[in-house]
């Protein structure tokens, strides 16, 4: 007996029936495309690449691919919920932002402080970096991810030899280029690696789970839970135990009481960003936090410490906050940026602004209910694994990332995202694919 692929990649899931089979048309029929393989096949190379060079340089493949793709704009409609929310988080920045007085424009470095100016561009660039995960055909998903594949082990493998032996590699090429640099340092570089591993932990071992891949599987389970330790990275180790909770509780419970497990996880988000200003304020007004700070490592000190003078200023203008990028101005109390997501956007942009970015991650996670919903049933067992949890697993890892670690507007971690969630569509693209294949056989 022959297994039918019911439904598709990027559709709503239905049951298992005859009409569900119809729409299977709207992922089979996406045309392979030569140009769609050479640009993202580029974008994921230099995604490797800068995984263990340096993060930062995760700008340069997100905005050219962005822009080599520009025109999958006219397909926004998959993604219409989040593209509307951006937008109106983006009309937000723009009313509280500011152009610094007697700015030359003819000169560059005048663009480069316009922070404001750079989140609109990436929008135009990230935007259809993520569509191209959605108009990616499954041909292309699989090939593309074959490359892929090799190239992340490699780097999950190095990764982990450059933890246990403290950069060893890292220094050496340093050296070699003639741009020496010290142990300590080096360290600290290679520990970025555990970031962009994380990101794309979860989609990779819902491929390897398709495939069957087993030792893949441990190789890179070991890289992320391992290398952090050695280099001294607290955030992605949060992020795997975070993740992974997640992951286990929407794999057992992929609905609650007819609704979808991933709205739920959706209002706690939306509950967890309006709300954790408001918790620092009161901490610090009960005392909390002061006997809480003899508890903390040096680093979790000196996080608590700037959450909660940014509380503390942010509430001095909660409704429109102190202007968009405007941090920067409270040092030395704030170093660049209050290393979390809901305070920043908080002290910047105000109550109002932090409820169009709750929204945002609100819609973004409820359109994972949505897609991809694909399976392959037999008579008796479900052969495709469904893979929300993976994607929900995915979210929040990047969740714990912005809640702990960067800032709001670092373009490489926005970059980071949308590249993310572009190799998350084409793992589950190239899943359906392994599975239909198989079923041809």
């Amino acid at each position: 007996m022959k297994l039918q692929a019911l439904t598709p990649i990027d559709m709503e899931l239905r049951p298992p029936s005859a009409e569900a089979v119809a729409p299977a048309a709207a992922v089979t029929g996406l045309k392979p495309s030569l140009y769609m393989r050479i640009v993202l096949g580029g974008m994921l190379a230099l995604f490797l690449l800068c995984t263990f060079v340096s993060p930062l340089g995760y700008i340069l493949p997100a905005t050219f691919a962005g822009l080599l793709c520009i025109g999958l704009w006219r397909h926004a409609g998959v993604i219409l919920g989040p593209v509307i929310a951006l937008g109106l988080a983006l009309i937000w920045i723009l009313y509280r932002a500011s152009v610094p007085e007697g700015a030359d424009f003819s000169d560059y470095e005048t663009y480069e402080k316009l922070v404001w100016l750079k989140a609109c561009l990436q929008a135009v660039c990230y935007v259809p970096v993520v569509i191209a995960g959605f108009r990616l055909s499954l041909p292309d998903a699989q090939s593309l991810m074959k490359g892929f594949t090799w190239g992340a082990l490699f780097l999950a493998g190095l990764a982990l030899f450059e933890a246990l032996t403290q950069a060893r590699v890292y220094m050496a090429l340093a050296e070699a280029l003639g741009m020496p640099i010290r142990p300590d340092l080096a360290v600290v570089k290679i520990s970025l690696m555990s970031y962009g591993l994380m990101m794309i932990y979860w989609p990779m071992m819902l491929y390897f789970n398709q495939t069957g891949a087993n030792l893949p599987r441990v190789l890179l389970t070991a890289s992320v839970a391992i290398a952090p330790f050695f280099t001294g990275a607290n955030a992605p180790t949060l992020a795997l135990v975070a993740s992974a909770l997640v992951f286990l509780i929407t794999r057992r419970w992929s609905t609650l009481r007819g609704v979808g497990i991933e709205k739920y996880i959706a209002i706690m988000v939306y509950g967890v960003i309006l709300g954790f200003p408001l918790l620092i304020k009161f901490a610090h007004e009960q005392g909390w936090l002061i006997a809480l700070k003899n508890y903390l490592p040096p680093s979790w000190l000196a996080r608590v410490e700037i959450w909660e003078y940014a509380a503390n200023r942010l509430f001095e203008k909660p409704l429109m906050g102190w202007g968009f990028d405007t941090s920067r101005m409270f040092s030395p109390h704030i170093p660049l940026h209050p290393h979390n997501m809901p305070v920043q956007a908080a002290l910047e942009l105000g109550y109002v602004g932090l409820v169009l970015i709750a929204v945002l991650w609100l819609v973004s996670i409820r359109r994972v209910g949505k897609a991809p919903d694909a399976q392959i049933i037999s008579p008796d067992h479900l052969l495709w694994t469904d893979p929300k949890p993976y994607m929900l697993a995915t979210m929040t890892a990047f969740f714990v990332f912005a809640f702990l670690s960067f800032g709001l507007w670092q373009e490489w971690f926005l970059a980071l995202a949308a590249m993310s969630v572009f190799i998350a569509l084409m793992a589950q693209k190239a899943s359906l694919q392994v599975i239909m294949y198989q079923n041809k056989l």
